[in-house]
């Protein structure tokens, strides 16, 4: 009687664990249906605006090679960058600054001014660092400054 005990019990836990992985393999690619669904619709939209709007093949090429280098860019090797570390919000703003130095002062070092700059008042470097540098991750070909645009 124990050992039908042992055996009921034994196939209880499996069951549940068994039921529980599956349920979490369901999960998961419900999700991806989800983000896939939501993904094609947004392409739909766009190739209807495209289409709608009479738009050249070429542009519309030159529209969905960006759109592809964008997200190959976004999922592969784009640095993160401080407002995607909701943790540095907490920093003391003197630790901020700090952090800022020492990530952006030896990139800005790798040019004459502000490495002379740097040399003769390290202070107004930090202050540059703090105040003046923002990063941003650009596609090859990608315009960053242009007639009349903000960074």
């Amino acid at each position: 009687t124990y050992e039908r005990i042992y055996s009921i019990s034994v196939l209880l836990f499996a069951m549940v664990t068994f039921s529980s992985f599956v349920s979490s393999i369901t999960q998961a690619m419900t999700h991806l249906r989800q983000v896939n669904a939501q993904r094609m619709a947004e392409e739909n939209v766009l190739q209807k605006y495209l289409r709608e709007h009479s738009i050249s093949t070429q542009l519309v090429n030159r529209v969905l090679h960006f759109l592809h280098q964008r997200a190959v860019l976004t999922t592969a090797c784009v640095r993160t960058k401080e407002h995607d570390v909701p943790s540095l919000q907490l920093l003391p703003q003197e630790i901020v600054v700090e952090l800022r130095h020492e990530a952006f002062a030896p990139v800005l070092r790798h040019h004459p001014l502000f490495l002379h700059y740097g040399a003769g008042d390290p202070g107004a470097l930090r202050q540059i660092c703090k105040t003046a540098v923002q990063e941003k991750s650009l596609l090859a070909r990608q315009q960053l400054f242009g007639r009349g645009k903000h960074v």
